[in-house]
This record gives C-alpha cells, structure tokens and sequence, in this order.
C-alpha cells in the first residue's frame, strides 16, 4: 500500500480521483503545502480541503502560502482559514486569498477590520467588496 505522500505525488497524474482520494486520505505522516500543492489539481475539493485544514491546525503553514491552493479549494474553506487568521492577528498574509472569498465572508471581514483598525485596514479588501 502506498501511504507515503512523495510517492503519491509520484503516482497522482495516473490515478483516478477517487483512487488519489483514497491514498491521500490515508496519509499517516506530516504533510506540507508544497506537497499537497503538487496533489492539488488531482484530488477532489473535499479531499484537498480536509488535506489543507490539517496542515493548517499544526501552525506551520503561513496563509499567503496558500493562494496557489485557493482556485482548487472551497470558499468554505478558505473562509475559515482566513477568519482564523484575522482571529489569531495574520489577516496581513492572506490579502491575496481576497478574489476567492464569499461574499458573506468579505462584508463579516472589512466589518472586523474597520471596527479593530480603521477603514485604513481595508484597503487591499475593498476591490472584491
């Protein structure tokens, strides 16, 4: 059984999703954005957002690491990740994850900003609002 996420990675553009699901899901060992960035046009939304959620509850990813992902990933995702960010004080790294946002999520966002920092604070978020 392969369980090692180089040599899924090896294997991916081979695999059927559903076959790729399967193995990366059964993923024991630490991953890391670069590794899942290289699966990321293989695996199915849902996959990649329980792979993307992982690796982000470990701390050891930084949220503008994760524009490349964000076309791949799902708005729910990607609005927990940022609401998260802007929670934990890291909103700054995630400007470029913006154009994938939900609309609900964008308006909850500039509202949290400017009542912390000012209407100065959403600058680079008022484009998608």
């Amino acid at each position: 059984m392969v369980n090692n996420i180089d040599d899924i990675v090896k294997l991916a553009p081979f695999l059927e999703e559903d076959l790729l699901d399967y193995l990366a899901e059964k993923i024991t060992e630490e991953v890391n954005i670069s590794q899942i960035s290289n699966l990321a046009p293989h695996l199915s939304e849902e996959t990649l957002d329980k792979l993307v959620i992982k690796v982000v509850k470990t701390g050891t990813v930084r949220m503008k690491d994760l524009v490349g992902l964000a076309p791949f990933l799902s708005e729910e995702t990607l609005d927990k990740v940022v609401m998260k960010a802007l929670d934990n004080g890291n909103i700054e790294e995630c400007t470029g994850l913006y154009p994938f946002l939900e609309e609900d999520t964008l308006h909850k966002l500039a509202d949290k900003l400017v009542k912390k920092y000012g209407f100065n604070a959403i600058k680079g978020l008022a484009p998608f609002l």
